[in-house]
């Protein structure tokens, strides 16, 4: 998988996702006992891109605030 991310200004910012680049998605399951055995491949071929474009509501006038002890400056 591969995946890239813009953030383009401060409130918009886009994504780009991209599955089973390499044809590589394969998968084999095997059961056996003594009178019995099975195996099967499964392997997915398709590609999937998929791109997100997200925006930020409200984000105005919000800082970080410190967190004010009963001590003061004096804890470090």
């Amino acid at each position: 998988h591969l995946t890239f991310k813009w953030i383009i200004t401060q409130h918009w910012s886009a994504n780009l996702l991209v599955q089973n680049l390499f044809n590589t998605n394969r998968q084999t399951i095997t059961t056996y006992n003594e009178v019995f055995y099975s195996s099967i491949e499964y392997s997915k071929y398709d590609r999937i891109v998929q791109l997100t474009v997200s925006y930020r509501f409200n984000d105005e006038g919000k800082t970080a605030q410190t967190i004010r002890t009963e001590y003061g400056e004096k804890d470090f």
